[in-house]
C-alpha cells in the first residue's frame, strides 16, 4: 500500500503486523478499519 510498510500502518491502527497482514488478504474489510486506513 504506497510503500509504508506494514508495521507502520499496523502501529496507526493499533493492531499487531500479523493482524495487517490479514486485512491485506480480506476481501472485505470492516468499515472501522477501512476508515482508520484511509484517513492515514
Amino acid at each position: 500500500m504506497l510503500g509504508i510498510k506494514q508495521e507502520t500502518i499496523a502501529a496507526e491502527l493499533n493492531i499487531s503486523q500479523q493482524s495487517m497482514s490479514k486485512l491485506e488478504q480480506k476481501e472485505d474489510i470492516g468499515a472501522e478499519i477501512l476508515t482508520k486506513v484511509a484517513t492515514y
